[in-house]
């Protein structure tokens, strides 16, 4: 059984990642193509 303090705390969880999820947009989240994104730095030369 759950008491009532979990419970409003679960909800206001998972509203707050709905509330999240739509203020990012679902285009930033589908974009990606399911790869991190590449480096910022230069490759460091080998050798």
């Amino acid at each position: 059984m759950m008491t009532r303090r979990q419970l409003f705390g679960r909800a206001a969880l998972g509203l707050g990642t709905a509330a999240l999820a739509n203020v990012l947009g679902p285009d930033l989240l589908a974009n990606s193509g399911g790869q991190a994104p590449g480096s910022h730095f230069a490759p460091r030369p080998s050798g």
